[in-house]
């Protein structure tokens, strides 16, 4: 992919050929296409992963480079001339991280999409892949799990596919081969769900393990669900997670699903109530819902325990809000099947995983 090379090329052209210019005109003219390589980058959100990590080492690079007036030391006791695209060339090729290709994965993308797909790639490069590397998905989350590879199901032709993932002529690592794109959670055994991975817009990636979920519920509550796979209703509910997913995988077929993936927003709805009762919001809290018809239903769970859901928004929500609404973690359900997926707690995140939780907001 060529987009990047126009202005990033003409930084380290116009770096080397100026070696018989003043420092300062070497600073100028180094700060002016830096400046003007930063600027496109971001103005280009689809490029792919190696090319920004490309850019992002010529513009460190260079960055040193102008420090030192174009002809400076670049590290300490070593002098060095104008930077050459071959020196950042290399320099990145050293630096960039391997992908590996000795293992092939199953993947099972539950957001944007819902996909099944194998990968030369880890987690980790997956995820990276799938949201800064790859021109089919363009900007925003990508939610996906790690499916047993020894998962079989005779609604996919798994075998056909994974003898098609093979790595390219070069060598280099076949990325993505789609083995299903309909369907896909609703054949999957949630036994096979190995673990499940959250990754922010610009590529970093979380990995949640399941546990047994053993909270006890509070009766009474309301709260709001969104539904993320294959359903994507934003839904308020008098039921609590475990009786949730019940119903919409086997108590009702006007609003339901063989199974579900959703999460639960941190959202006192009581709280809420008592605050819009004194004219206090005048917007809604949640992206791209109406407040009216939000407080209306929301009062009508309250007057009617009885009745089990009310959809606020037909539409997901999870593309806009952070990760850090999530309340509890996320669950796959299944009529006779419950899989949890606990998120970390915030002092967790902030001291163990601060890389991704910088990130997630």
């Amino acid at each position: 992919m060529g987009r990047s090379s126009p202005f990033s090329s003409a930084i380290l052209r116009r770096v080397a050929a100026s070696s018989g210019l003043s420092s300062q005109t070497k600073i100028d003219w180094g700060s002016q296409w830096l400046a003007n390589c930063e600027r496109k980058a971001s103005t280009f959100s689809f490029l792919r992963a190696a090319s920004l990590r490309r850019l992002a080492s010529l513009i460190f690079f260079c960055r040193m480079s102008v420090a030192a007036g174009m002809g400076g030391s670049l590290r300490p006791g070593r002098e060095t001339g104008p930077v050459s695209m071959l020196s950042c060339t290399e320099t990145f090729q050293n630096k960039e991280i391997p992908m590996p290709t000795s293992k092939t994965h199953l993947y099972m993308i539950v957001f944007p999409n819902n996909a099944l797909v194998a990968s030369h790639l880890d987690p980790a490069h997956f995820g990276e892949h799938y949201t800064i590397g790859s021109a089919k998905h363009h900007e925003g989350k990508v939610i996906f799990a790690e499916i047993d590879p020894h998962f079989r199901d005779p609604y996919f032709d798994i075998d056909h596919y994974l003898a098609q993932t093979v790595p390219h002529s070069d060598g280099s690592p076949k990325k993505t081969k789609y083995i299903c794109s309909y369907g896909v959670l609703e054949h999957m055994k949630l036994s096979a769900i190995k673990a499940l991975y959250l990754v922010t817009v610009n590529g970093k990636v979380l990995e949640l393990k399941s546990k047994t979920y053993a909270a006890h519920n509070e009766p009474g509550l309301v709260r709001v669900y969104q539904e993320i796979c294959p359903l994507s209703n934003l839904v308020a509910s008098t039921l609590d997670q475990r009786a949730f997913g019940k119903y919409i995988t086997g108590g009702t077929r006007s609003k339901g699903a063989p199974k579900v993936f959703f999460t639960q927003y941190d959202f006192d709805v009581a709280a809420f109530l008592k605050t819009t009762k004194h004219g206090h919001i005048k917007h809604s809290p949640i992206p791209d819902t109406n407040l009216n018809r939000m407080l209306d239903y929301l009062h009508e769970l309250e007057r009617q325990p009885e009745k089990k859901t009310k959809t606020l928004n037909l539409v997901s929500t999870l593309a806009k809000v952070s990760y850090k609404v999530i309340r509890h973690g996320f669950w796959f359900a299944g009529p006779d099947e419950f899989v949890f997926f606990p998120m970390p707690s915030m002092a967790k995140l902030e001291s163990d995983h601060y890389d991704w939780w910088r990130f997630a907001h």
